[in-house]
């Protein structure tokens, strides 16, 4: 609801964030941890998951991330997929955006 928003803007370099990320694949080592928080719920040890490796998420937008304090300090715990979900979207406009101009181009070359 844009009523409870402020600071509203566009998404900008779209492109350069998500090629700049790494998709993985993994498998989850095994956690000690409340089972009942939502974090080690979704945890299934030894099972191939996508994701991001957090710190490498760090290193290209730490913007996309939760943080915890662990030990006085900012800890990144997971990536925040709202965050995620438009940063691609945003990237699928652009892309789209791009392959219209090269195709009008090309029709322009060729026409």
């Amino acid at each position: 609801r844009r009523d409870l928003k402020t600071n509203i803007e566009d998404i900008s370099d779209s492109l350069n964030k998500t090629a700049a990320l790494r998709p993985r694949v993994f498998n989850w080592k095994p956690q000690d941890g409340d089972p009942d928080d939502l974090f080690h719920r979704e945890i299934k040890p030894n099972h191939k998951t996508m994701g991001f490796v957090v710190e490498e998420v760090a290193e290209v937008s730490p913007e996309y991330l939760e943080y915890t304090i662990k030990n006085d300090e900012l800890d990144a715990h997971y990536w925040k997929p709202n965050d995620f979900i438009a940063l691609a979207i945003q990237g699928i406009k652009d892309l789209t955006a791009k392959v219209n101009q090269l195709e009008a181009r090309i029709a322009e070359l060729e026409g």
